[in-house]
């Protein structure tokens, strides 16, 4: 969970600051650009020999079982991953495939790993003036998936119906035929993308759906607002326009946004009540100094400590943060990460630090990595090609068992059984304090515990979406461990998934993709939990209804609960 994707780090860096249903706009307009650079950086789509489009299939499987710690358990185990390739390997037809043919053939093997980011990046054409499917942007309450937006401004009365079927398969039905395609960890993701790209998409439509025949129009089932459902009928000719974005909807309440950093903190008073609460908004983790100054020490980044100083701290927002809480007396924090898709997983620990103290987060990690859970890496060539400044020996410097290319490093497992000082305080595990000592700016702080745990508000509130992923979760996991209330849909990924990811690239065809290299077991005795976070105050429909299918729903809604809790 601790690294971002290549998807997701154009998202961020092309929203300055835009609110969640813009959000939406924008991952779809970069689905279509990278449908477009896809095709030219693979040569136009070009014919393949067999015998290379064999050796890419093979180099890929190779990939993956380097690098990814499990890639067998989820789709049946070792003997059913390479029955499964030599059943790939023998669908090659004598005559050679297309690149998009080729990424049509891997994407189910890629799927049966069942991690959402052990995926291709490479995506088959689409045409921004006529994208072929569903004419309508969807976004996800209770299981449905319901109208956010539609293509053409008449369809525009439809915001807020469930969808029921497309070309008459159900939509329980798409989730498990999309379950075949793409990595599902559950069905939250297979939701939101197909509400927001594959329906979307007529290529990846006709993919889910190939009895669909008459691909000029698709036919669907919404529910209706009032309940009542009606079948539609639309031409698959109709395209994205700035029209789409003027249908998002506009918010009853005006949240500050973030700028170029994707995080802030800010009072606000949202109904000019006269009291102001905490609001705490992270659109993304990748670009604040703590992140920067860990990815230098890895050798990824070359900044000079003057250019890492001019990025936003995360250890000085948060200082700041609670000296002003405290003063104020303030007893309310939301933290809204409903756009929060990843970055770097660190400011989660900073935040946790600053609100509930450093033992606190120490016996959060203590206790969930003693009872079988925890996080592990494994050591291959995309790891070390990935972080030029480690290297084996390095890491092997103190162990009684040093480790080899291919282990998995459980350092953090194994090694965290309790440990005291001589106060009797719980030491923290030396593995994870090293991913601290990295972070610079915050390891001062941790080290001297001036403002560890120095004001909580007594009331944490943190918003949440199925856009809420990969270090985004992790953020979500550190403040739920820490005792914060939880409001909205659950999230997209797994607690107990694959995360650390790199980028590969297969050398004749040039398809791209990504691969894990970590797992995460957040909930080892509850595979429930580990399948979905639960929400404590999840959005339901008729909720969401009541507000008018605001975009800011969640938000309205918490504050909600906060009367309830106050009362």
């Amino acid at each position: 969970m601790m690294q971002e994707t290549a998807i997701t780090a154009i998202n961020h860096r092309t929203l300055e600051g835009n609110d969640y249903l813009k959000i939406v706009f924008l991952f779809l307009l970069t689905m279509i650009f990278l449908s477009l650079t896809a095709n030219q950086s693979l040569a136009q789509d070009s014919l393949l020999q067999r015998e290379d489009v064999i050796a890419d299939i093979r180099q890929l499987a190779n990939i993956i079982e380097n690098t990814h710690p499990d890639p067998y358990s989820a789709g049946g185990g070792r003997i059913t991953f390479h029955r499964r390739l030599h059943e790939t390997l023998n669908a090659v037809p004598e005559t050679g495939m297309t690149t998009t043919e080729l990424i049509r053939l891997l994407r189910p093997f890629v799927a049966s790993i069942g991690d959402q980011h052990t995926s291709i990046y490479s995506v088959y054409h689409a045409d921004p003036s006529k994208l072929g499917g569903v004419p309508f942007v969807f976004d996800i309450v209770e299981k449905d998936l319901f109208v956010i937006a539609a293509f053409q401004e008449e369809d525009s009365t439809y915001v807020g119906a469930r969808l029921i079927s497309v070309e008459g398969v159900g939509t329980d039905e798409l989730i498990r035929r999309f379950s075949e395609l793409e990595g599902v960890e559950n069905e939250y993701f297979a939701l939101r993308q197909l509400g927001q790209h594959n329906l979307l998409f007529g290529s990846y439509s006709k993919e889910l759906i190939p009895e669909w025949e008459d691909t000029t129009k698709i036919t669907f089932q919404f529910r209706l607002t009032a309940g009542k459902i009606e079948n539609l009928v639309r031409s698959t000719q109709i395209g994205l326009s700035s029209t789409t974005l003027r249908h998002l909807g506009k918010s009853h309440i005006d949240l500050p946004k973030t700028d170029s950093s994707y995080f802030l903190f800010q009072f606000i008073d949202p109904f000019e009540s006269g009291e102001e609460i905490g609001y705490l908004r992270v659109d993304y983790m990748g670009e604040y100094r703590e992140a920067h100054e860990m990815a230098v020490s890895r050798g990824k980044e070359n900044y000079t400590p003057d250019q890492l100083a001019r990025f936003p701290s995360a250890t000085e927002t948060f200082r700041n943060m609670v000296i002003e809480m405290k003063q104020k007396g303030t007893d309310v924090l939301i933290v809204d990460i409903r756009n929060n898709g990843g970055g770097n997983f660190i400011m989660g620990p900073i935040l946790v630090y600053f609100l509930y103290g450093k033992q606190k987060l120490t016996e959060m990690h203590v206790g969930a990595e003693s009872n079988g859970g925890g996080h592990g890496d494994r050591y291959c060539a995309l790891y070390f090609e990935s972080n030029p400044n480690e290297s084996l020996d390095e890491i092997n410097q103190g162990r009684s068992v040093p480790l080899v290319m291919g282990d998995i490093d459980f350092s953090r497992i194994l090694g965290d059984t309790a440990r005291y000082d001589s106060s009797g305080k719980l030491i923290d595990n030396p593995v994870r304090l090293k991913h601290y000592q990295r972070a610079t700016t915050f390891y001062r702080e941790y080290e001297s515990e001036e403002y560890s745990g120095y004001y909580c508000p007594k009331h944490v509130l943190v918003l949440m979406t199925p856009f809420t992923s990969s270090s985004g979760l992790d953020m979500t996991l550190d403040l739920y461990f820490a005792g914060a209330t939880l409001v909205g849909t659950p999230s997209a990924q797994a607690p107990n998934s694959w995360g650390n990811l790199f980028t590969w690239k297969l050398a004749h065809s040039g398809i791209e993709g990504e691969v894990s290299s970590s797992f995460d077991i957040v909930f080892p005795d509850d595979p429930e939990r580990g399948r979905v976070l639960p929400v404590n105050y999840p959005m339901s429909y008729e909720k969401l209804a009541s507000f008018g299918f605001d975009p800011d729903a969640i938000f309205l809604y918490a504050m909600e609960i906060l009367a309830e809790l106050r009362d």
